[in-house]
């Protein structure tokens, strides 16, 4: 993805990489060079299947391995968005709404690529649970986990699914006093 300097709306410099630095009580380091690197901003688009734009997507990026790098922001009426205070590096992305399927990329090469990455959210699914217990009573509190299922009944890859169970059960996907998971 191609990224132009972040100067002119949101001036700035990032840290580069982490600066790794111990110091015991009363020591002082005297020689410790901070460089610091023209803060860069990604752009891009959330959009629906349709390719309707989708408005409040909430967009994140970090570098795997490095949560200090997350930065985020949300998308306009036009579905565009900007996550300033990057530097050039390899990012995880991620987008999500409240009423679509989360789409994650990664290796989003910052400084390499197209102009705009684009973001599609799939459709998501209602799923509706209810727990019952041996005498057939409703029981409050059960834990659930949605898993994808493959063609051969193999379990699927969790990490697909992620984004779909967190967008569909509130609360941590406990049931209800009702028995219910929704």
């Amino acid at each position: 993805v191609s990224v132009r300097p972040a100067w002119g709306r949101t001036k700035g410099y990032v840290l580069g990489e982490p600066i790794p630095v111990e110091l015991g009580h009363g020591e002082s380091y005297d020689d410790l060079e901070i460089r610091l690197e023209p803060a860069l901003e990604l752009v891009g688009r959330v959009r629906a299947p349709d390719g309707t734009p989708v408005e409040r997507a909430r967009v994140s990026a970090f570098v795997d391995g490095r949560p200090e790098t997350l930065v985020s922001a949300r998308s306009d009426p036009e579905g565009r968005f900007t996550l300033s205070g990057i530097t050039e590096a390899a990012y995880v992305v991620r987008a999500s709404h409240e009423t679509f399927a989360s789409a994650r990329v990664e290796d989003v090469r910052v400084g390499e690529g197209p102009d705009e990455l684009e973001l599609v959210l799939e459709p998501g699914i209602e799923v509706t649970a209810l727990v019952i217990g041996t005498r057939g009573q409703p029981v409050s509190g059960a834990a659930a986990r949605l898993r994808r299922v493959q063609e051969d009944g193999g379990p699927g890859d969790p990490g697909e699914i992620e984004g779909v169970f967190e967008n569909l059960f509130q609360g941590g996907g406990l049931s209800g006093v009702d028995g219910r998971l929704a």
